[in-house]
């Protein structure tokens, strides 16, 4: 298997604490994409409760656990990132094509982490989305536009939130996140 590189390994790391918002990438072992037919949703959250040991998200949520995140983005379709790199194997395994698709696209998504107090300020600089924790609580999920760039927003918690990108966007993105977070002392921390 080709090693997966970072897509942000050119980003210059800032020093020490750097600023008062954090943004870096998420390097999981595996991301897959699990899609059931409209007959098949019921088995294929039976799966990825059982591969996962986390319960199959409802639609515009995401389950998350040490190591894993379960987003649910579309009816019977989900995002899972794993530290667990032979995840999309065991998918594939336990659900044969007349249930579902399995798709390892570990090579072609990346998770930016945004993190800090004025996490959400940056946020909302650049979507049209209400970031109030009433309106868009932790373990919230939605899909969106930024910088004409599709990316899924999972709110993790109050300050944290993950941006899943294509890779060949996640350049641009990070780019335009670190110049819409220079007023709130952002800072690109690398690697997770």
């Amino acid at each position: 298997m080709a090693e997966r590189l970072s897509a942000l390994s050119q980003m210059p790391t800032a020093g020490g604490s750097g600023g008062r918002v954090r943004l870096s990438e998420v390097r999981p072992g595996s991301i897959l994409q699990v899609q059931a037919w409209p007959e098949t949703a019921q088995t294929i959250r039976r799966v990825i409760t059982e591969l996962t040991g986390v319960e199959a998200p409802a639609v515009g949520k995401a389950s998350a656990a040490a190591g894993l995140t379960v987003a649910a983005v579309a009816p019977g379709r989900y995002l899972i990132a794993s530290d667990d790199a032979d995840l999309p194997q065991k998918f594939q395994a336990a659900l044969p094509s007349s249930d579902g698709g399995v798709s390892d696209v570990s090579h072609g998504r990346v998770i930016l982490r945004l993190e800090g107090k004025t996490a959400a300020d940056v946020l909302a600089t650049s979507v049209a989305l209400d970031l109030d924790p009433s309106a868009f609580p932790p373990g919230k999920v939605t899909q969106s536009m930024i910088h004409h760039i599709d990316v899924v927003i999972h709110r993790r918690g109050e300050t944290d939130f993950e941006l899943w990108v294509l890779r060949s966007y996640a350049d641009a993105l990070a780019e335009w996140l670190l110049d819409q977070g220079l007023p709130f002392g952002i800072a690109f921390g690398g690697q997770q």
